[in-house]
Order: structure tokens, then sequence, then C-alpha cells
């Protein structure tokens, strides 16, 4: 079975990180609020999906926790990542690692 990964934000960063890991074999849910990054990928991952990942429910909708980790590659707004680390930790996500950017 393969490891299950959720990245968080499509950006550049995030988008790297998916397609890569996708290609080593990981199950590999990508998440945006854009659904342009969104389409984007989604002949690229697993399970490409448009939410906003600030919203508990929305994190829960997608299984969350029962991710292996999750990437939070949200790096331009600070608190969209700070917000969506809360959410995952509230889910009890097993394992979360954050990047962010502050310009």
């Amino acid at each position: 079975m393969a490891i299950r990964i959720l990245i968080l934000g499509l950006g550049r960063f995030g988008s790297a990180l998916a397609t890569s890991l996708a290609a080593r074999g990981a199950e590999v849910v990508a998440v945006d609020n854009d659904m342009a990054h969104v389409e984007a990928i989604q002949d690229l991952v697993a399970h490409a999906v448009q939410a906003d990942v600030t919203d508990v429910e929305a994190l829960r909708s997608i299984e969350a926790s029962r991710c292996d980790a999750a990437v939070v590659a949200i790096g331009e707004d600070f608190q969209a990542n700070v917000l969506c680390v809360a959410a995952l930790k509230e889910l009890a996500a097993p394992r979360i690692v954050s990047r962010a950017h502050d310009a």
C-alpha cells in the first residue's frame, strides 16, 4: 500500500512536491482553493481537489486525518498557513509539515 500524502497549496512548491512524490509512487491528495491549480495537476496525482484548506469541515471531507503526512505549502498567505495547520491539528493529522514564506 502506497504512502498517502496530503499537499495543501499548489503553487510552485506544492505542485512540484506533489508531482515528485506521485512519480515516486506515493498516493498524493493535492488540494488548493484555486481551480486552475487543481486542474493543472489533476492528471499527475491520485486525487486533486478544490477546497478551502483553512476549513476544518473541508479537510474532514477529504479525510485529512487518514493521510500519513500533510504538507502545508501555502507560502504567501501566512495567516492561511497557520489556520490550515490548526485545522489539521484539530483533525489529529498524524504528521504535519508546514512551509511558509514571509515577504
